[in-house]
């Protein structure tokens, strides 16, 4: 982990002085996600060994990355409005420098379970459950970066909303998925059951969406954000967290998390031919819904 966020200080700091050249920041940018993709599995195998309340504490970890993609967006903005586009990578250089090398020094010295062998791990791995969570992450985050992608430009397009309240709206639905995910936390039934419930308020909740307007319709998206984060943290920490005893929790997570990325680039693509093909957003919302179930079905598989 210590070596990814260092990774990504050097690399961005690098590309602060790229000056815009598109094949510069093209292969930056896939390098960085390499150094990226170091993080979030080790982090969540960290928990686990660390935690003594791993289902608890897997959720709070999942809050982490809603609050930190908006406090770095705030940030960013601020250090590029007022110094210039270099110092939104350069702001980000320092603060993941310093976490890095602090990183590394608090943790240097800890000992670790030994790991399995490389042919165990991808057995394990490529076990029902944990094929099964990639699979419902896939669908998943068709649904959370479809919102996040496109949800800006169905409102700008076709209720002629200003740019900026636009982006208000869109601000408030990760916030609406961090008070989501620890009132997920609160609920005081198995996770499996409660990830089920907010999946299917999810889903009601798309199907409704296309006629809603004005700030029944800004409820149902606050409605969405809320839903969507819960059963996502289950997916993309608690799940992972479960197979400590295996000790294939960083192995899980990365697998897991790589099918999310696979959900991500599909909806890039699906959700225009899916416009095409039919002219109507309300398709779009109508497919959003569908996945909601489809996953309700496969956690239901799953446990029981």
């Amino acid at each position: 982990m210590a070596i990814g966020l260092m990774g990504k200080a050097v690399l961005n700091a690098v590309l602060g002085f790229s000056a815009g050249f598109f094949w510069v920041l093209l292969i930056g940018e896939i390098v960085d996600g390499g150094f990226q993709s170091m993080g979030w599995s080790s982090t969540v195998r960290a928990n686990a060994e660390t935690s003594k309340d791993v289902e608890k504490t897997s959720t709070i970890l999942g809050t982490a990355y809603q609050a930190g993609n908006s406090i770095a967006w705030i940030i960013c903005a601020f250090a590029i409005g007022r110094f210039g586009w270099q110092y939104g990578f350069w702001v980000a250089s320092i603060v993941m420098f310093i976490r890095g090398i602090t990183l590394y020094l608090s943790f240097r010295h800890r000992v670790r379970p030994k790991p399995r062998k490389v042919a165990e791990r991808i057995k394990l791995t490529f076990g029902f459950p944990i094929f099964l969570s990639g699979v419902s992450l896939c669908l998943l985050n068709m649904v959370r970066y479809g919102v996040i992608i496109w949800i800006p430009t169905y409102l700008y397009q076709t209720h002629d909303m200003p740019i900026e309240k636009v982006g208000l709206n869109i601000f408030l639905i990760p916030i609406a998925g961090i008070v989501g995910t620890l009132f997920y936390n609160r609920i005081r039934l198995h996770k499996d059951i409660t990830t089920v419930i907010y999946l299917t308020f999810l889903g009601v909740a798309f199907l409704v969406f296309p006629f809603t307007s004005g700030l029944f319709m800004l409820g149902i998206l606050v409605a969405s954000g809320f839903f969507l984060y819960g059963p996502h943290v289950f997916l993309v920490a608690m799940m992972p967290s479960r197979f400590y005893k295996e000790r294939v929790v960083a192995a899980s997570a990365g697998f897991i998390d790589g099918w999310g990325y696979v959900g991500s680039v599909i909806i890039g693509m699906l959700v225009p031919f899916i416009l095409d093909k039919t002219g109507s957003w309300s398709a779009v919302f109508y497919f959003w819904g569908a996945m909601a179930f489809v996953i309700v079905g496969l956690t239901l598989e799953q446990c029981c």
